[in-house]
């Protein structure tokens, strides 16, 4: 029986679900912390996150890209969020590569900026209108 107990607590403790203490903790946390303490907090805990996942974490498109994107090309990460994806394609291009990150959220995109190590980020969160058809 205990056993039993002990594969079913790591199997929860190993899924990101609300169920999960760890998820409800941080759901807690940061739900009781003030602005500036959270954003220091997620300024520390994105790059320890991205340090410590396994290449497994990736989705299955990432096997795709591998295919297509080579070292010494120039690639885009649109919606970069925090550096997820960013990281992975700076692995493929290599140092004769580029990688252009753009992230609309000022927020997010400096925690791109900081997890990445790279300070080169342009923020921006202009909008463009987008013309309306004619009338028919």
């Amino acid at each position: 029986m205990l056993n039993i107990i002990n594969g079913t607590a790591r199997k929860l403790m190993s899924t990101e679900s609300e169920w999960n203490p760890k998820v409800f903790v941080g759901r807690s946390v940061a739900a009781l912390l003030p602005e500036p303490a959270l954003h220091r907090l997620k300024r520390v805990y994105y790059p320890y996150l991205l340090a410590l996942l396994p290449d497994s974490w990736q989705e299955r498109d990432t096997s795709v890209i591998r295919h297509l994107v080579r070292a010494g090309d120039s690639v885009l990460d649109i919606g970069a969020s925090f550096g997820g994806y960013t990281r992975f394609l700076l692995t493929l291009v290599g140092p004769s590569g580029h990688v252009y990150s753009f992230e609309p959220n000022p927020t997010v995109c400096e925690y791109l900026s900081h997890n990445v190590g790279c300070p080169m980020f342009i923020c921006t969160n202009t909008h463009y209108p987008i013309p309306s058809a004619p009338p028919v």
